[in-house]
């Protein structure tokens, strides 16, 4: 599974793990932890940092997740409450690009279900007018694992 936050984030997430306390509110399937299948569509969410040691770079995060039995829907919505009363281990949505191709994201409600296995910072290319559903050309800067990360730190 893929993960796209921004580099000082996937920094954090390596040294933290994920915490539903830094999910924001108003996800389309409910309060969750949320990645997608596709690095494609994880590119599109993440945003390059300005200044700092990151500066100008994007991450992805890959990480390694418990899916268990998954509730998948195409509707939006609060379908935590499916996860919370036992009845399934994460949400799956599908959804639909505006080519017409289709794509799952994986919502986890349990901060143990995903770990965070290495991150990939990178430099996009050719930036100008793309849009979020359009691949970006990308120059790897470096993949590390929480422990090199933690120790090149």
């Amino acid at each position: 599974m893929f993960h796209g936050p921004s580099p000082s984030h996937a920094h954090m997430l390596l040294n933290t793990g994920f915490s539903l306390d830094f999910v924001a509110s108003g996800s389309m399937f409910g309060h969750g932890l949320y990645f997608d299948e596709s690095s494609l569509i994880a590119d599109g969410k993440t945003t390059a940092d300005v200044g700092g040691p990151y500066d100008g770079l994007s991450a992805m995060v890959v990480c390694r997740a418990t899916v268990g039995r998954t509730f998948v829907t195409a509707k939006p919505g609060v379908h935590d409450q499916m996860v919370k009363g036992g009845a399934y281990d994460s949400v799956c949505g599908q959804q639909e690009r505006p080519n017409g191709d289709t794509y799952r994201e994986f919502v986890f409600f349990h901060e143990g279900s995903v770990y965070p296995e290495f991150v990939f910072f990178y430099r996009r290319t050719g930036e100008s007018g793309r849009k979020a559903s359009e691949p970006a050309c990308t120059t790897p800067t470096s993949a590390m694992s929480p422990a090199q990360e933690i120790m090149a730190a």
